[in-house]
C-alpha cells in the first residue's frame, strides 16, 4: 500500500503510526511503499501501525538502494 493512502500520526516519542481510517483508530498492518515523482523511495513492513523489520530506502529519482534499516 502506498504510504500516502494511509493516515499518519506521531506517537508520544515522535515515531510515525499508520492508520487505515481518518479517525486514526484502526492501525495498519502490511507492506508500505513511498514514492517520489513516481519512483519508489521506501518500502517497509508495518505491524500494528509501526515500522517493523526491514525498511529499505532508495535514492531519490533512482531505483538504487541507499540503505537498509
Amino acid at each position: 500500500m502506498n504510504e500516502n493512502d494511509l493516515f499518519v500520526l506521531d506517537d508520544i516519542n515522535g515515531n510515525p503510526m499508520f492508520y487505515v481510517d481518518e479517525e486514526c483508530t484502526k492501525t495498519y498492518t502490511g507492506r508500505t511503499e513511498d514514492y517520489f515523482q513516481g519512483v519508489l523511495c521506501r518500502e517497509a513492513e508495518v505491524v500494528d501501525g509501526y515500522y517493523d523489520g526491514v525498511c529499505k530506502d532508495y535514492y531519490q529519482l533512482s531505483d538504487k538502494l541507499e540503505m537498509i534499516l
